[in-house]
């Protein structure tokens, strides 16, 4: 298993968004989509699509006891923050970080994001000394 995890804005709801064939403003049928649907300028292809419909996010997760860094912000219209807070309810060795008004890339607080990350890490690397 890896020795920590990082977390932005995870997307476990990408197996709800696929069992209802919609991906934000774009919409196909879940069960027959086509070749590629084009979100945000992203290519997402029909297999994927389909695969989504059977991932065990949350049950593949579960079994991680590592220590887990979440950091999501409060403004996401991607993900919902509950994804995040679920999660944290998951895990056993995490901390959640909730960054007021800022949205699924953090584009205006990276500074934020880097130095949670920094001192994540070290905290995680200076318990390994």
């Amino acid at each position: 298993p890896p020795a920590a995890l990082i977390q932005l804005a995870p997307a476990s709801i990408l197996k709800e968004y696929a069992s209802k064939g919609r991906f934000f403003s774009v919409r196909c049928n879940p069960k027959n989509p086509p070749e590629t649907i084009n979100v945000y300028g992203f290519k997402m292809g029909r297999e994927y699509i389909l695969s989504a419909h059977t991932l065990p996010i949350k049950e593949e997760s579960s079994w991680y006891t590592g220590p887990v860094c979440l950091i999501h912000g409060t403004w996401d219209k991607i993900v919902p923050l509950r994804c995040s807070k679920e999660y944290d309810a998951l895990y056993r060795n995490r901390e959640l970080h909730i960054i007021s008004g800022t949205e699924h890339i953090f584009l205006f607080h990276r500074h934020i994001v880097r130095r949670l990350i920094i001192e994540f890490l070290r905290q995680f690397y200076l318990q390994d000394e």
